[in-house]
């Protein structure tokens, strides 16, 4: 083994031990933290690696992530427990990549740049639009902005407002 290897090695250890044992070290902000840091670097480099070594540019790289992270938000809201969530959230990533994949396939250049844009533009649209899912057409079902009717699960935005109204005066 040369040393390299044992450098490398070593670090992903101790870079290891520190992930385990930072919730018991540190307040629930920093583990937070730490865990956005780690989902925005997980992005970037599937970014980079588009970008770098394929020399594919996405627009719409985004919307893979948003389809896992409504999809936990969904779950959560549902009262599913932690494994049901991530396994949504691991289904819908999948299957917005192979939608993505589908639709780029044959593509390069400026019309690869465009149809990632438009399957992005796809996923906001059913993101921002999807009322059913996400609780109220301009929030996410983890914001708690959303006003729902549990008994017919519809939502309408003047109930939001006239709620919102009457708590101000």
């Amino acid at each position: 083994m040369n040393r390299g290897r044992l450098i490398r090695g070593i670090a992903l250890a101790a870079i290891a031990v520190v992930a385990i044992a930072l919730p018991y070290v540190v307040t629930s902000y920093y583990v937070i933290l730490a865990s956005l840091v780690l989902a925005t670097a997980l992005l970037a480099s599937s970014v980079n690696m588009l970008a770098g070594d394929a020399g594919l540019f996405s627009l719409g790289h985004a919307g893979i992530a948003a389809a896992a992270g409504y999809g936990v938000a969904w779950a959560s809201r549902e009262g599913y427990d932690i494994g049901i969530q991530l396994a949504i959230a691991g289904g819908l990533t999948v299957l917005a990549s192979v939608l993505y994949g589908l639709i780029s396939m044959r593509t390069n250049g400026v019309f690869f740049l465009m149809v990632t844009l438009a399957a992005g533009m796809v996923c906001y649209g059913m993101a921002y639009r999807w009322s059913s899912v996400t609780g109220e057409t301009t929030a996410s079902p983890a914001s708690g902005a959303h006003r729902s009717s549990r008994s017919t699960g519809s939502t309408t935005s003047s109930s939001w407002r006239s709620s919102s109204s009457s708590r101000s005066r």
